[in-house]
């Protein structure tokens, strides 16, 4: 049945990989792993659904704070132009 399913806004299908998600998520692994990252905020959209979890080391809330602030405002910000 999935195979029927055509996307309405030409996106990928619900079922396929979005490759830049994946991209960007290998990309924090390698981060993760290495030891570069010591805060990870994260908001996720699934079909009919959204989550968000976060974690952060002490000295490192701040930083995190400022960019999920930044990020928010990039999120609205894109969704304006699209309604222009």
């Amino acid at each position: 049945m999935a195979e029927n399913v055509e996307p309405i806004f030409g996106g990928p299908a619900p079922t396929d990989p979005v490759p830049d998600i994946v991209e960007m998520l290998e990309g924090l692994l390698e981060q993760a792993r290495s030891g570069d990252l010591r805060g990870f905020a994260y908001a996720v959209a699934r079909p009919g659904t959204a989550g968000e979890e976060w974690h952060a080391e002490p000295e490192a809330k701040f930083e995190l704070v400022t960019a999920v602030a930044v990020l928010h405002h990039r999120i609205v910000a894109d969704l304006a132009d699209e309604t222009r």
